[in-house]
């Protein structure tokens, strides 16, 4: 790369390259793969078009600043989006300005556009392909200095896991292996990573690995404490009191349980969930009783809505609870209906009744 060029100025250029000769490439096709003479100049109108319209449209839709060492499948859609916006202006283009465009087959566009996506993704992928291949040379020169681990359960974070601590050298682990409760992925490979087998058979992976010459000292597990089933558990427990692994979760590492770095595998991990469980009983108690104390008062509440803007009394409420998941937030209604013709227009405000605001106020609407 030339010193002082951007790598973006160079994705830009390569993206818009690709679309030119993709142009000359449909333009042959599109003639059943031989030249035949060309009165006009539209073969060369078209690949500079296409050149220039290309790198607008990726420019905007902004192509070049996409990583292709993690090229993904929203990466191609993005290409595909792209490559559609870029043949339709420059169909467009060579139908208002290019003179006899007649010289063009009508299926050229549609060529073009399957050419064009193909060469961009493969280049791509190719990156991506010749990036990977690379990182085990790498790390095997590193591997004395990094501490081997064993992966329990290849799901979707195991999969992101693996991936990140192969393509970041130099962060002291060594993934030697995958435990999964899955048979059927015995023996199949996760990132060049092979799938041992069972957590039931934790001992003889081991042993195995062991007569290899690797011994793990760590067992990562993706799943939070609470997720593990306890036969899982005791089968970790008895491996570590035997080998001396020692036991990590990555939502808690990663700090997605809200816990420290570091308290997995320990008493106070060990104490999260006998808490999650006293505070789901205290919830569901007292939460309960004030259900029974308060009953009166929803009923009176209940009897206003009713008055003041009809049925439905309550309406639904998306909220965002634990882990991001989506909840429902119950309300009594205080707005009337943005259905009805003659409130269709107004504001919330003005869809508001006077009745409404107090219960708002009150914070009664939220019982």
């Amino acid at each position: 790369m030339p010193a002082g060029l951007p790598r973006t100025t160079v994705i830009l250029l390569h993206d818009a390259a690709v679309a030119g000769v993709s142009f000359v490439l449909a333009f042959w096709l599109s003639r059943g793969g031989h030249w035949r003479p060309i009165g006009s100049g539209a073969l060369q109108y078209g690949a500079l078009a296409s050149f220039l319209i290309a790198a607008a449209c990726c420019y905007a839709c902004g192509l070049h600043r996409r990583v292709w060492s993690c090229t993904s499948l929203a990466d191609l859609t993005s290409i595909a989006r792209t490559s559609t916006w870029a043949i339709a202006l420059l169909s467009l283009f060579i139908a208002l300005a290019v003179d006899r465009h007649a010289d063009i087959p009508g299926s050229a566009p549609v060529v073009q556009w399957f050419v064009m996506v193909v060469m961009l993704s493969a280049s791509r992928l190719a990156y991506r392909a010749a990036r990977d291949r690379g990182q085990p040379l790498e790390a095997a020169q590193a591997a004395d200095e990094k501490v081997p681990v064993l992966i329990y359960d290849c799901g979707l974070l195991g999969a992101l896991f693996v991936r990140a601590a192969r393509s970041t050298l130099g962060q002291g682990l060594q993934i030697v292996g995958i435990v999964d409760d899955n048979d059927d992925r015995r023996g199949r490979t996760l990132n060049d990573i092979p799938v041992l087998g069972q957590l039931a058979d934790l001992e003889r992976i081991l042993m195995g690995l062991a007569a290899r010459g690797v011994h793990p000292r760590r067992i990562i597990a993706t799943r939070a404490p609470a997720e593990i089933a306890a036969p899982a558990r005791a089968a970790i427990d008895a491996a570590r009191r035997r080998h001396g692994l020692e036991l990590q979760h990555l939502p808690d590492l990663l700090s997605l349980c809200g816990a420290p770095a570091g308290a997995a595998g320990t008493g106070r991990g060990r104490a999260r969930p006998a808490y999650l469980r006293f505070r789901r009983l205290a919830d569901v108690v007292l939460g309960g009783a004030a259900l029974l104390v308060l009953l009166p008062v929803f009923g009176a509440v209940a009897l206003i809505v009713l008055c003041d803007v009809g049925r439905p009394l309550l309406f639904r409420e998306p909220r965002r609870g634990r882990w991001l998941q989506t909840i429902a937030l119950y309300r009594f209604r205080t707005m009337r209906p943005a259905s009805e013709a003659a409130v269709r227009a107004l504001a919330d405000r003005r869809r508001t009744s006077a009745v409404g605001r107090w219960l708002r106020r009150a914070r009664l609407d939220e019982l």
